[in-house]
C-alpha cells in the first residue's frame, strides 16, 4: 500500500468513526453507529475500540458489562491509545471493576502520561508522592504535578 493510499484509508476510517459517534447522539440511529463503532473496534481502530468500551459501560445503548468493556479498553491501550491506558490506570488505582494493583495502575498511567495526558500525569506524580506503584520521590512528584498542571 503506498503513503497516499495508506493515508486516504486513515482519513475515510477516522470519518467513518466520527460518522458512528454522530449516530449516537439519535435515538433513531443508535443501533446502526453502534454497529459501525463495533466495525471499526473490531479493525483495530483505536478511538473506536475506547469508545466502544464506553458503551459497555454507560449502559445507555446496550447492557451493562464490565468484563467487556475492560477487554476493549485493554485493547485499545495496547494500541497506545492514551484515554484507554488513562482509565485502566485508574480502574487499577481505585479498584473499579478490577482488583486494585498500583504497580498495574503506575505502568497504563505512565504509558498515557508520556504521551502527554495531564490526568495521568497527575495520577504519575501522586503515585510517586505517595510511593503507591513505584518508589516514593518527590522531586519526580513535582515534576509530574508541574507538567500536568501546564497542561490543563
Amino acid at each position: 500500500m503506498s503513503a497516499e493510499s495508506k493515508i486516504l484509508d486513515e482519513m475515510e476510517t477516522a470519518d467513518r468513526f466520527e460518522a458512528a459517534m454522530a449516530m449516537l447522539e439519535g435515538e433513531a440511529s443508535a443501533a446502526k453507529g453502534i454497529g459501525q463503532l463495533k466495525t471499526l473496534a473490531i479493525g483495530g481502530y483505536a478511538p473506536a475500540m475506547n469508545e466502544y468500551a464506553k458503551l459497555f459501560l454507560d449502559g445507555k445503548h446496550m447492557p451493562r458489562d464490565y468484563k467487556t468493556a475492560h477487554e476493549w479498553f485493554h485493547a485499545a491501550a495496547e494500541c497506545g491509545y492514551d484515554e484507554s491506558q488513562f482509565f485502566l490506570g485508574k480502574a487499577a488505582f481505585d479498584g473499579s471493576g478490577t482488583r486494585r494493583d498500583h504497580s498495574e495502575a503506575f505502568f497504563w498511567f505512565l504509558s498515557a502520561a508520556e504521551q502527554g495526558h495531564p490526568e495521568a500525569q497527575y495520577y504519575i506524580g501522586k503515585c510517586y508522592l505517595e510511593g503507591r506503584g513505584t518508589i516514593r520521590d518527590e522531586a519526580e512528584a513535582h515534576r509530574w504535578f508541574s507538567l500536568s498542571a501546564s497542561r490543563g
